[in-house]
């Protein structure tokens, strides 16, 4: 009896997984939707509201979908539709496999736990090398900044409502994406929104999305985000400074005093930054010390990081291994390094004891030539939405690498999915920035669906540009 119902639970969902293989192998624009959506909505949906129970097994949704992208591109390559595209970061990365592999012999990890540890690292590594191989036209990034825009929209009533409905303020009042990733992605969305404030025009239905994402700081408790709001938009001034003119920066400078009111008024009701603010001392224990149940805290992982591979100069060098002191995503093969007792927590303290101090070095690689892929786009494309979203991806740069200190912002499935699809978009756009500089601007929507290529303009009010 037990046998045929499982069987009869078992095979609607092998049903679904072939559907959903085959739908994003046919149409490759579909599975980076699917990625999208599962990231987004269905990853942490469950724990977050509390209303609705999802099996564990949706997390392998994005995994599917991926492969699926994967054998597409292979059978077009094999077919001789597609070419090799080289992107940037293919020798850092091919760098950081080495370096992986050779900290997992070194430390003698179990086969699986090496695996999954390079799932995590470069999982979205290799959906930036799809993308950029796929080719895709401007439209379908467009059309997926324009769903980021709507699901961070969405963010604020179901955060605020959370907080209302379940009476508290913090984890269980992050939206569809999670405490942290919300605070870091809002941030993300609000930098886009200045670069299109500045060279599509003020968009009044996208300045309210902005002024309004501090609210769900809030009610999720991120005092980083508050943190970090002003300085990265300043850095975003100083990145338009040498470039735009005076009224550009009028502009960015408009849009950044409406935020004051709101950054007061999260000062003033975060019980959090309240009671580092009447407690100063708890500032050094917080980022330094030991948090509840004696798991390391941000910088007191990092120097933990470095006790573990300081045991031998080849383990300082390549780290212990992907996987290998990190909690595993299969809880069985969890790495040996790992416990809870001294977990660690940030992305910096990941990579340093799982891929040393060369992995690190090479992890801050990558970083750099994004950071200059999008300094040439910005520079010399005469479109306006490339370069509204380049000075956009300029402030996600600034958020990510601070946030490097702060949370696993490139391993989490939230944050780790938006920063490389951005990052593929920007390197695609790039690479043929002649293409771009000839295209004639078209309105974009912001918040409904994207209009046939030959019609002559745009309806509606949501309307970016």
């Amino acid at each position: 009896m037990g046998s045929a119902l499982e069987l009869t639970q078992t095979i609607p969902i092998l049903l679904n997984i072939i559907l959903l293989v085959y739908w994003a192998f046919m149409r490759p624009k579909v599975g980076i939707f699917i990625i999208a959506f599962s990231c987004f909505y269905l990853s942490a949906f469950a724990s977050t509201t509390g209303f609705v129970k999802l099996p564990s097994q949706i997390a392998w949704l994005s995994d599917i979908a991926l492969v699926a992208l994967l054998m597409r591109w292979i059978f077009d390559f094999i077919t001789g539709k597609r070419k090799i595209r080289k992107t940037p970061i293919d020798i850092p990365v091919i760098m950081l496999c080495i370096s992986g592999i050779l900290g997992a012999v070194l430390s003698s990890s179990r086969g699986i736990t090496a695996l999954l540890g390079f799932r995590n690292y470069f999982k979205y590594i290799l959906m930036f090398s799809l993308i950029v191989n796929f080719n895709f036209r401007e439209k379908f990034f467009r059309s997926m900044i324009r769903f980021f825009l709507i699901t961070m929209a969405i963010q604020i009533p179901l955060s605020i409502g959370q907080a209302l409905i379940v009476g508290v303020i913090g984890d269980r009042a992050g939206g569809t994406l999670f405490t942290y990733p919300l605070g870091i992605l809002s941030l993300s969305a609000i930098s886009i929104i200045i670069g299109i404030s500045i060279y599509k025009g003020i968009k009044p239905h996208l300045i309210v999305v902005a002024v309004l994402l501090p609210l769900t700081w809030i009610t999720a408790d991120v005092i980083g985000a508050f943190v970090l709001l002003f300085p990265m938009i300043l850095y975003v001034l100083f990145v338009t400074m040498n470039h735009d003119t005076f009224k550009s920066k009028l502009k960015l400078m408009g849009v950044s005093a409406v935020c004051i009111p709101i950054l007061l008024f999260g000062m003033r009701t975060s019980r959090a930054l309240n009671y580092y603010v009447s407690e100063p001392k708890a500032i050094y224990s917080g980022q330094f010390g030991s948090g509840e149940g004696g798991s390391y805290n941000r910088f007191s992982g990092i120097i933990y990081s470095h006790e573990i591979i300081a045991s031998s100069y080849p383990r300082a060098i390549f780290g212990v291994g992907p996987g290998n002191a990190t909690p595993g995503f299969l809880k069985e093969y969890t790495g040996r390094f790992y416990t809870p007792m001294f977990s660690l927590y940030t992305q910096v303290s990941r990579i340093l004891a799982e891929f040393g101090y060369l992995g690190l070095a090479l992890f801050l690689v990558l970083m750099i030539i994004l950071y200059r892929v999008n300094s040439r786009l910005f520079r010399r494309t005469d479109n306006a939405y490339w370069k509204a979203l380049s000075l956009g991806f300029s402030g996600m740069l600034f958020v990510y690498i601070v946030g490097l200190v702060y949370y696993p912002v490139l391993v989490e499935d939230q944050t780790a999915f938006f920063f490389w699809f951005l990052a593929a978009a920007i390197c695609s756009v790039e690479g043929r920035k002649k293409r771009v500089t000839s295209i004639p601007e078209r309105p974009i929507e912001a918040f409904s669906a994207p209009k046939p290529m030959a019609s002559s303009g745009t309806r509606g009010s949501l309307n970016v540009g």
